[in-house]
């Protein structure tokens, strides 16, 4: 029981690691594209639009070619005040020392209103502008809490289709293969031990300071500062190093494809082999994708039953 146990804490520590490089470069993607901050203005855009403009927009996405025009051809159609309002955001914004439109996630509808009231696109009050601020104001009323909310739904299913992705890349690049992962822990010991070593290790560290990107806030607690692109880069070098150091000089390794037998020597056997390869991809992939908190919680859950098995203490 408690090598099987072992075995599925090496795996797993395995799985971690991987999935920790998944997070550091979904990361640097995320603030490379500005991901969080494009997803918000998009729902922004879409908030300041008139019912026909809505509607005329609304047409236009039931069409499944639509679906895959980027946001900037999509922006192209939309009138020229909406866009201006959601421009004069985001330099507003910043302005005030907040980079990017993700802010808005913390703002109440009363502090948005405030901001919306003082941009440019509303002074000299005309009688078209005073119409098109009390418009505004009134999506904001009506609208801003529902657009927040729909904001985290879209962004939150953009991230895990991201994380998914990524996830095939490195597993592909590492050749990382699930089953073939599983069955040299099961069968040597020494490396077994030295990944149980590195899981059990991990897992005794708080939780934040392995999974979450390091941040610091503002003083109104509402920004926080993402780690810049090289400390994200020397974070990744790191956690490969760390998998790397499961087993030291052992005969473990991260990057596999040295293992891929290939079709000459698998002889008759050959369909078989490439098809326990390619699901062991697609299980990895999928595990991966499951993200590195999941894995570092499931890991340190492992450890509590294998500790109690170790002492003879029932589960409670």
């Amino acid at each position: 029981m408690l090598e099987i146990l072992d075995a599925i804490l090496a795996a797993g520590a395995v799985i971690l690691a991987i999935s920790l490089i998944v997070q550091a470069i979904q990361q640097i993607l995320k603030q490379f594209f500005n991901l969080k901050s494009s997803y918000m203005e998009r729902e922004l855009v879409m908030m300041f639009l008139s019912e026909d403009a809505l509607k005329n927009f609304t047409v236009q996405w039931k069409n499944m070619a639509e679906r895959f025009t980027p946001d900037w051809r999509i922006f192209q159609s939309i009138g020229d005040k909406e866009r201006q309002i959601v421009d004069e955001l985001k330099i507003k914004l910043r302005s005030i020392g907040y980079k990017d439109l993700e802010i808005l996630e913390d703002l109440s509808v009363e502090q948005m209103q405030t901001i919306i009231r003082g941009l440019p696109v509303f002074s000299g009050m005309s009688e078209e502008g005073d119409n098109l601020l009390k418009h505004t104001i009134t999506d904001i009323r009506d609208w801003f809490e529902i657009t927040k909310r729909a904001f985290q739904d879209h962004y939150e299913r953009k991230m895990k289709i991201w994380a998914l992705g990524i996830s095939a890349g490195v597993v592909l690049i590492l050749n990382a293969n699930l089953f073939d992962i599983y069955s040299e822990f099961s069968q040597n010991k020494t490396i077994r031990d030295a990944a149980v070593v590195w899981a059990e290790r991990i897992t005794n560290q708080p939780r934040d300071s392995v999974i979450a990107i390091r941040t610091e806030g503002l003083p109104d607690s509402i920004i926080q500062k993402p780690k810049s692109d090289t400390a994200i880069v020397a974070e990744i070098k790191k956690n490969i190093a760390d998998i790397q150091t499961l087993v030291n000089a052992n005969s473990f390794q991260i990057m596999r494809w040295e293992k891929f037998k290939g079709c000459d020597s698998c002889g008759s056997l050959c369909m078989v082999y490439l098809l326990k390869t390619f699901l062991g991809w697609i299980a990895m992939i999928l595990l991966v994708s499951l993200g590195a908190p999941f894995w570092y919680d499931l890991l340190k859950t492992i450890t509590g039953i294998k500790n109690q098995l170790k002492a003879n203490k029932p589960l409670k």
